[in-house]
């Protein structure tokens, strides 16, 4: 006589395996679908935002029709109006005052973008944060669109005061 009850539990256990399997199955699809279509959305939205940006920077007439060179002048400007070239000297002479910490300093400083010396006779740019670069060497780190100082990363330029020319 055959054994009705043990025959059913097996076919149970059966349905019940391929049951979970299938679910793992259906929700590993799911997951990977999720995924993809997020990678590509973020794809398509990074592209779009770019393109939007050069194509706004593109029908600008002000922007469109400058040269590299009128470029590189007008940010030199705007590097300019923040931080004025000026002689070593003169700059260490202006900061001279009763309490001021520097006035016991030995007048070496290093410009931290070159590594060099700044010395006496040398141009200069002093930033709002204080701190002292040569006059070729911040302007080349400038151009290089770095609008903020390379010491401490305190912005050059005021949000509401940036022009688009100054810009990155």
């Amino acid at each position: 006589m055959p054994d009705w009850k043990t025959e059913s539990t097996s076919k149970k256990e059966g349905t019940t395996a391929n049951n979970d399997g299938l679910a793992f199955q259906v929700l590993l699809v799911v997951c990977l679908t999720v995924y993809v279509v997020t990678a590509i959305w973020l794809l398509l939205r990074s592209y779009c935002l770019a393109y939007s940006s050069l194509a706004s920077g593109a029908t600008d007439p002000a922007i469109a029709n400058v040269s590299p060179q009128d470029s590189m002048e007008r940010r030199l400007d705007c590097l300019e109006r923040v931080a004025p070239t000026k002689p070593f000297k003169i700059w260490w002479l202006s900061i001279q005052t009763i309490r001021s910490p520097l006035k016991q300093s030995d007048h070496i400083f290093t410009c931290s973008i070159c590594l060099d010396k700044v010395r006496k006779k040398d141009p200069i740019h002093t930033l709002q944060c204080h701190h002292v670069f040569h006059r070729e060497c911040l302007e080349n780190w400038f151009l290089g669109f770095h609008n903020q100082c390379p010491m401490c990363k305190k912005p050059f330029f005021e949000e509401l005061d940036m022009s688009p020319e100054c810009a990155v």
